[in-house]
This record gives C-alpha cells, structure tokens and sequence, in this order.
C-alpha cells in the first residue's frame, strides 16, 4: 500500500490571514475566558480557529436580543458551548438561552398532560390574562362559572358560536389543573377523529390514544360537533370514552358551536338511517358529565 504525504504549502498572504486570524481570536474576551478556565494557551487557539470562529459567531448573535421572537440562532433558544472532553479534545454542545430557560420553566406543568393538541404557546395561557375590566357581563358570569368548575366535581359543556373565547378559556382550565398535578388530555376533536382514522389498522397506537382519554384526571373535548361525524366515530371513539368517564365520575370539559340539542340532532343524522337512541346515548352521557353554558358575544379573531 502506498503512503500519501500531504505537503500543503501556504501562500505568503494565506499565512499572513492567517497569523491575524489567530491573534484576533486569542485576544477575544470570550476565547480568554475559555482559555483562563481549562488552563490553555496560544497553541490550542492555534490547533482550533474554525472551532472558536463559529463559538464567537454564535455568541455574538445572541447580543442585544430582547426575547425568543427575535432569535437569530439556528435553533430557537440554543446557543453553543465549548468544552474539553476527557481526551482534551474540544467539543461542542448547545444549552437554553435565559429566555430558552424561562420559557421551560413557565410551561413546566406541561410533563402534566397525557395527550395534548396545544401548541407551546398554549401552554402560557392563563386566566389571569384575561382583563376582566374590558369584558361585557355575559362573558363574565362565564368566566365565573367556567372558573368556579375548577373546583367542582362536574366539567362544563361550552358552546357558542366560533371565535367567542371558549376554548381559550378551556385552555385556561387546562393549564390550571395541570400546574395543580392533574394528569390531563386536551384534545381537538376533529384533529383526534382524522389522527385515528388515518392510523386504522395501527392497533397500538388507536390503543395508547385512547387509554390516555380513558383514564386522564382530566379530559377537555375541544369543538365536539365539528368533526367528520359518523358511525364509527360516534360509536366506536367517542361513546366508549364518555361511557367510561361517565361511569367513574371523571372530571370531563367541552366546547362546541353547537347547543346540546343541536349535538344530538347531528349525532343522530351521521348516517343514512337516523338513529336518536345512539345520539341520544352520547348527550346524556354529556348532560351527565357537565353543565351546559352558552358564551355568546362577537368573535375576539
């Protein structure tokens, strides 16, 4: 076999670059700390430019930022760490910025939730975003009772027409039980109807799904109604998991733009021969678990 020597010669102004290269990152604040630190000198600056070109780089878009929104880093909230490893050698990791950091801690109660639809920023919803002082009486007396069902052993069944709050404030309740060590589910019903279908003949996965409706503390239904209604989803999703919440008393939320009576006349007319005794199966059910609330007003979209 034949040694191949590589004998790369450098061109006077390659090696003066260079030279300039090197003495710019040793003289770097950020390059003299890491070096004070792990004891180092000159010569492993000499041995790693590409390495500290790319740390500086990635620290210095991180100056003058003012929150996640605005980051500038290839992966939101991350920003680069060097370190030496065991062998001397560098390497690279990447830690949460303070506000990667914050935002881990203001959405820690989301380890809470069993199955979830929420996107992050849901999980930074509050009631105490709410400003109570520019809302109109209806939407208060809902605020009150949505709010009050916190603590009361049935849910609430919240309809109204689209984009009037409901499931905000669903969200709301979510995340309060959830901070509170509630293992909870908040699920869109028309997304959980076209995820199950689309995974038919995945038994496990239709499975894990849903046990996690089946057995959470809590499970919020969001836009029941709206979904691709038919008899298999009445029947066979949706009337197992009311039925099992139903008989063990578990604390079970809704929201709709339909009214109770409006559900029922939908479930009944999904198919081609009418069947009220199913729908009506499934209302009860619903009339069992919660209370009915209307939220009206003029879409907040």
């Amino acid at each position: 076999m034949n040694n191949f020597k590589f004998n790369i010669q450098l061109t006077p102004q390659q090696v003066a670059y260079r030279k300039q290269l090197v003495e710019r990152l040793y003289n770097n604040g950020y390059v003299q700390k890491f070096l004070n630190e792990n004891h180092l000198d000159i010569e492993f600056v000499e041995k790693n430019t590409s390495y500290l070109e790319d740390w500086i780089d990635n620290l210095e878009r991180c100056k003058g930022c003012h929150g996640l929104t605005f980051c500038r880093q290839n992966v939101t909230g991350l920003r680069q760490d060097l370190f030496i490893d065991d062998y001397n050698c560098i390497g690279v990791k990447y830690r949460p910025c303070r506000y990667q950091q914050q935002l881990n801690k203001d959405i820690d109660h989301e380890k809470n939730y069993r199955l979830s639809h929420l996107a992050t920023k849901d999980y930074l919803v509050d009631f105490k975003n709410i400003h109570l002082e520019h809302e109109t009486p209806e939407y208060l007396k809902v605020y009150i009772q949505v709010k009050d069902s916190i603590d009361e052993q049935k849910g609430i069944y919240l309809c109204g027409n689209p984009g009037v709050g409901k499931s905000y404030l669903m969200m709301c309740v979510a995340n309060k039980l959830a901070k509170q060590g509630k293992r909870v589910s908040f699920v869109k019903v028309p997304q959980l109807i076209s995820d199950l279908k689309a995974c038919f003949n995945e038994y496990d996965y239709q499975r894990d799904v849903l046990n996690d409706l089946y057995y959470s503390d809590v499970l919020i239904l969001d836009d029941i109604g709206s979904e691709s209604v038919s008899k298999w989803s009445r029947d066979t999703i949706l009337f197992p998991i009311l039925d099992f919440r139903m008989e063990r008393k578990l604390k079970t939320y809704f929201t709709s733009n339909l009214p109770l009576t409006q559900l029922e006349v939908k479930y009944a007319t999904c198919e081609k021969n009418k069947d009220d005794v199913a729908a009506i199966r499934i209302t009860e059910r619903i009339r069992s678990l919660t209370d009915e609330v209307k939220l009206s007003g003029n879409s907040r979209r």
